[in-house]
């Protein structure tokens, strides 16, 4: 028979690695709707960013994602995207963004270094 602490550790392991998980699948589910549907021509790069990236969201966590362009006007249509209604999406240009890091910004407090690319995907091209 395991202790009260014992359960409580066995729950909290159980909860991490469904968040993980969870996690997971979200970011596979828009790698796969991004290969399907591309992003019109000028989006350069797709990323998840915010807490579904840095892994630390919860049940009222958006979907943040970054869309870096190679000019001004472009965007992402979200239509096609898997949780749409969740999804928040910050376009900016590729200069635009160089500028705003090189100024020390980040965004929410994180510094973007947890952020997962999710289009193009590793070994793709954009086109």
């Amino acid at each position: 028979m395991q202790s009260a602490s014992g359960d409580a550790l066995h729950l909290l392991k159980c909860y991490n690695s469904l968040r993980t998980e969870r996690r997971a699948t979200l970011i596979a589910d828009f790698q796969e709707a991004l290969a399907l549907s591309p992003p019109q021509i000028g989006v350069v790069e797709v990323r998840l960013i915010g807490p579904w990236a840095a892994d630390a969201w919860d049940a009222c966590s958006e979907i943040d994602l970054l869309v870096l362009t190679d000019r001004p006007g472009v965007f992402l249509d979200t239509e096609t995207l898997p949780y749409a209604q969740l999804v928040d999406v910050l376009c900016m240009t590729v200069s635009d963004y160089r500028r705003f890091r090189a100024d020390g910004h980040t965004f929410q407090g994180r510094d973007g270094a947890d952020a997962v690319v999710l289009w193009p995907m590793e070994g793709h091209s954009d086109r």
